[in-house]
């Protein structure tokens, strides 16, 4: 009887509420919470029966609604989709975040070839995730391909034909 009610309660979120699978998550853990704290209050063995089930329901019910969260997320971060949305940058708006960004790079650089003591961590990770991004950047501009794939051999391959990155050295290599 409870499980129909939870099962009731999830379709009501999902279709009339239009909640989505962050919130109905976040049911599910408030549900299981009150489970929780149900049978250490005590319980009798047939609520303590009931509550074994849900709670077996409820973990079900939250691996799928986990996984189609990320199904959803795959499907929402697709550039394809970003870019119906308007919602994905033009490669010039990219180049003027990195024209932003760049006097604290280069005074990073700076310093760290003046006085390398002197550099605080969090400058150095900005520099790293700058020249992360730049590459990215730079890459998307090329030729379309996974950033995941992008290793330092065809880092050092791009420094000598003029920046150009060849996915095809990676395929061929791996």
């Amino acid at each position: 009887m409870f499980t129909l009610l939870v099962v009731q309660v999830f379709q009501l979120l999902a279709f009339e509420c239009k909640l989505r699978h962050g919130g109905r998550l976040g049911y599910i853990d408030a549900i299981s919470e009150l489970i929780d704290f149900r049978k250490i209050n005590g319980a009798s063995d047939t609520v303590l029966g009931n509550l074994s089930s849900t709670e077996l329901y409820l973990k079900r019910a939250r691996k799928t609604v986990a996984k189609m969260m990320r199904l959803q997320w795959t499907q929402d971060l697709d550039i394809e989709t970003l870019d119906a949305w308007g919602h994905w940058a033009t490669m010039d708006e990219l180049l003027e975040e990195v024209k932003f960004h760049l006097p604290r790079y280069e005074n990073t650089v700076k310093t760290c070839k003046t006085i390398p003591g002197q550099v605080s961590p969090s400058d150095l990770t900005f520099a790293t995730k700058f020249v992360a991004v730049y590459l990215f950047i730079k890459v998307k501009r090329s030729r379309p391909m996974t950033y995941q794939y992008l290793t330092v051999d065809i880092v050092r391959t791009a420094k000598k034909n003029g920046g150009f990155i060849d996915h095809a050295e990676k395929v061929q290599d791996g």
